[in-house]
């Protein structure tokens, strides 16, 4: 998923706009959103067309990710475990797959499949993130609705 590479101005994992910006900056609050939201976008496309083309082998999603990120967490003064959140992501990612076997014959479960995967990838984001500061700056009503 070089996608991410070429993507990194906006990649949630290289500017930490929780950890940089005010409360009352709006566009930095705008900003963070919108990386959270075109990175799920990225990440669940890529997800579902390997879901649609092939079955997965046990810890797939967690070698793609963590080779994903691999090149994000040696990105200058990144002080963020950034392979270890890709590891973790594709951790849930494969479980998730192997317990609701997701499927475009079974859409209740590519829904849940689909809802689960972005959410976790935000609560490890923001779990990891939160150690860093002595907040979160973006607020915690913008951080739910991401997820």
């Amino acid at each position: 998923m070089a996608i991410d590479q070429l993507m990194q101005t906006v990649h949630p994992f290289v500017d930490f706009w929780p950890l940089q910006y005010a409360v009352t900056n709006v566009l930095g609050q705008r900003l963070g959103m919108a990386s959270v939201f075109l990175q799920t976008v990225i990440m669940m496309s890529v997800n579902f067309y390997i879901i649609r083309r092939w079955k997965l082998l046990p810890g797939f999603f967690t070698l793609l990710t963590t080779i994903n990120y691999i090149p994000l967490g040696f990105m200058p003064d990144h002080p963020v475990p950034t392979i270890f959140m890709g590891f973790l992501v594709g951790l849930v990612t494969d479980i998730a797959y192997f317990i609701l076997r997701p499927s475009f014959q079974r859409v209740a479960a590519l829904r849940l499949f689909s809802f689960v995967v972005p959410a976790c990838w935000m609560i490890i984001y923001m779990l990891t993130l939160c150690p860093l500061a002595t907040g979160i700056s973006s607020g915690a009503c913008i951080w739910r609705r991401a997820l």
